[in-house]
């Protein structure tokens, strides 16, 4: 209930400085000692919030078989196809999550530890491509993790989007652009 009232303030227009304890508990009709029981802060429900979308999107599925796949192209495909879910899947409630990170700062703190996972996913891509086709026009393969960090963030989907494509037509652009820009079957 609680998660469920957080989402639809992220998702109506209502202002950071109303994104409280006492605004949720009032929406999810809750006292604010039950909020505080349960997630222990802002911050407490905010981690909460993360993983309820990111589980709902399919976003911890969808790397859990991505980390597991050995064909390179398919590990590049289930990657873009994940986090192009949970964008879609979650565009609102990010692209707001993201503004108000810049004024909050345990939400900010939050976002940085999400993003630092997904680095690290990067990482485990770029090393993948790596290991089986080298680093091609790369010079290293720490810059061709920035590249793959690049195409496949939220921003560049969002722009994908904005440009009148739907969600599947997007997810299909950032594979072909990222295919395109790495390293080929030897």
């Amino acid at each position: 209930m609680a998660l469920d009232a957080a989402k639809q303030l992220l998702s109506s227009g209502c202002d950071f400085g109303k994104f409280t304890v006492d605004t949720i508990a009032s929406r999810a009709d809750l006292s604010r000692q039950t909020i505080y029981h349960h997630f222990r802060s802002k911050r407490g429900i905010l981690e909460s919030l993360f993983d309820s979308i990111g589980q709902d999107s399919g976003l911890v599925d969808g790397i859990f078989r991505f980390l597991s796949e050995t064909d390179v192209d398919q590990a590049v495909e289930l990657f873009v196809k994940t986090f192009c879910q949970f964008w879609g899947t979650n565009r609102t409630i990010i692209s707001k999550l993201m503004a108000l990170s810049e004024l909050d700062p345990d939400l900010s703190e939050a976002l940085y530890e999400r993003k630092s996972r997904r680095r690290h996913a990067v990482a485990v891509l770029s090393d993948k491509i790596t290991k089986d086709r080298g680093t091609g026009n790369f010079k290293t393969q720490e810059e061709m993790g920035d590249a793959i960090w690049a195409l496949t963030g939220f921003e560049s989907f969002c722009e994908l989007l904005d440009k009148g494509l739907d969600q599947n037509a997007a997810t299909v652009r950032v594979i072909s652009i990222l295919k395109a820009s790495l390293p080929q079957v030897n």
